[in-house]
């Protein structure tokens, strides 16, 4: 511990540079995921490894292909509401980290896993499957690439 508490890189202990360094992600990390042009609600973390944003907005646009497993529909037809869908292999948040995946070549997490959902029932009924989570513990070349991906327009 006494270790921690001394001097490290410019900063007064490891820990103030381990708090700097993850500001400076977090700020870099939410400065490009605001940017990007897709309609989603970045939330800006006070702690964490995670920002967070709402796709609410942004679950109409979502082609129906990415609600199902991709053998069994090639629709590429925005979804519009997605509650209507019969028997979606996926809820929302995990067909919205499908597309970005797919198409944009960034891979966000889906939060839904994390709530209590019946999974026998359909994924159209979960509940909190309009938010997803994008890591911000990446190197500086990571953020990077991240803007260039997410400055393509789709």
């Amino acid at each position: 511990m006494e270790i921690s508490a001394k001097p490290y890189e410019g900063s007064s202990s490891y820990y103030e540079h381990l708090n700097k360094y993850f500001t400076e992600r977090r700020d870099k990390a939410v400065k490009i995921l605001r940017s990007a042009p897709i309609n989603y609600r970045v939330f800006n973390p006070d702690g964490g490894y995670f920002v967070i944003a709402d796709i609410t907005d942004a679950i109409p646009s979502i082609p129906v292909k990415y609600f199902y497993k991709e053998e069994t529909n090639k629709d590429n037809t925005p979804v519009g509401d997605w509650t209507k869908l019969k028997n979606p292999d996926y809820p929302a948040d995990n067909a919205f980290c499908r597309y970005m995946s797919y198409e944009w070549g960034v891979t966000p997490l889906p939060l839904s896993p994390l709530f209590e959902n019946d999974r026998s029932a359909p994924a159209n009924t979960w509940k909190n499957t309009n938010f997803i989570r994008f890591a911000l513990c990446k190197t500086d070349q990571t953020l990077e690439k991240l803007e260039g991906l997410l400055k393509k327009s789709k």
